[in-house]
């Protein structure tokens, strides 16, 4: 009877914690669907001031549109069309010149490293040759060497 007593008391301590355990699961549940109603809550509200600001913008570009309607808007326009197109064509001449002069640059510099190969290359070639020639004379030079000791 005692080790039932014990048994009983040991599931009801463990009835107790699991107790505990749902009632901190229960209010960590209240608190995320609290969270999440109040982010739902916020994204309403970003969504109706967005279709608000949208509602203005369109509203504004509809008087702005009536605006160039008018005679004098549509001449602004026009005048600032040639003014752009002076620009572009100001700004594509220069990059055309710079374009140019770095082309320019690029072909001096190819001329540069090939002038420089050729001057290795002869200096090369200058250096097989004396070595060569250095070949043809070396038995010389041991015989001189070998008479002088």
């Amino acid at each position: 009877a005692s080790l039932l007593q014990a048994s009983r008391a040991s599931l009801l301590q463990a009835l107790g914690e699991k107790k505990i355990e749902t009632q901190r699961l229960v209010v960590l549940l209240a608190t995320r669907e609290s969270e999440q109603q109040e982010l739902q809550r916020q994204l309403n509200s970003a969504l109706e001031g967005w279709h608000t600001e949208r509602g203005r913008r369109e509203q504004l570009e509809e008087e702005v549109a009536s605006m160039f309607r008018d005679k004098e808007e549509e001449q602004a326009r026009r005048r600032a069309r040639e003014l752009e197109t002076s620009r572009l064509k100001r700004e594509r001449a220069l990059f055309e010149s710079q374009l140019a002069e770095a082309t320019k640059e690029k072909e001096a510099k190819k001329e540069e490293r090939r002038e420089e190969k050729r001057r290795i290359d002869s200096l090369r070639n200058e250096l097989q040759a004396l070595m060569e020639e250095s070949e043809d004379f070396m038995p010389l030079l041991v015989q001189e060497g070998a008479h002088a000791r």
